[in-house]
């Protein structure tokens, strides 16, 4: 089929213009390091916007948020927290089938907003948890892809190539973040899903 072999072929070079983008970006980071503390933003609106953006991508899933009224975060950035933010929600959907749910939640103490996103796409192996935050990791070794999700869907955002969730901890730790992984577990120790856990100062060191 004509039709189907050109979208296939925009599909891989779409996919393929972001991986060059990607890696350019995550080469920046790793080797100048750059101080990305010079904005002041509302966290909780960032959030607000990106899982909008991220139902019309995804319209088939269910995406629940628990996010306070406003949360404001100084000495930060913006572009950095949005983009991985975002990889860590798309990884979320990507990886959760169309009849279960993504959660993503905001808390804040004194000093820390945290900031969960938790899936039910059967989570990641204990001993590989570390391990999805290193570049070109497949994800997909790791977790299974559901059968909603295996399908071509052209001018859907690419997932899987191992870079989204590596840029996501290098901008959150340009910002003076953490970032972490953990699986969750029903009473019967049943996995249930992905926790994605990132800690973020709500007033980041200036220097």
């Amino acid at each position: 089929d004509p039709k189907k072999a050109a979208d296939r072929l925009r599909y891989e070079a779409i996919n393929m213009r972001e991986l060059v983008e990607d890696a350019l970006t995550l080469a920046y980071l790793d080797t100048e390091r750059p101080k990305l503390n010079n904005e002041t933003f509302d966290l909780a609106e960032l959030i607000n916007v990106i899982c909008e953006d991220s139902r019309f991508e995804y319209p088939k899933h269910t995406l629940i948020t628990h996010l306070p009224d406003q949360a404001l975060i100084k000495n930060s950035s913006q572009r950095a927290l949005g983009q991985a933010i975002e990889n860590v929600i798309r990884n979320a959907l990507h990886y959760t089938p169309t009849d279960k749910n993504v959660m993503v939640s905001l808390s804040k103490t004194d000093t820390l907003y945290s900031l969960v996103i938790q899936d039910e796409g059967q989570g990641v192996p204990e001993e590989l948890l570390e391990d999805i935050f290193k570049p070109f990791f497949r994800v997909d070794k790791a977790r299974t892809l559901s059968d909603a999700q295996s399908e071509l869907k052209i001018g859907q955002k690419r997932s899987g190539f191992g870079l989204g969730l590596s840029l996501a901890l290098r901008q959150v730790e340009a910002v003076k973040g953490t970032i972490k992984a953990s699986n969750y577990y029903s009473a019967d120790a049943q996995k249930l899903g992905l926790l994605i856990t990132i800690e973020l100062p709500c007033v980041s060191a200036e220097s």
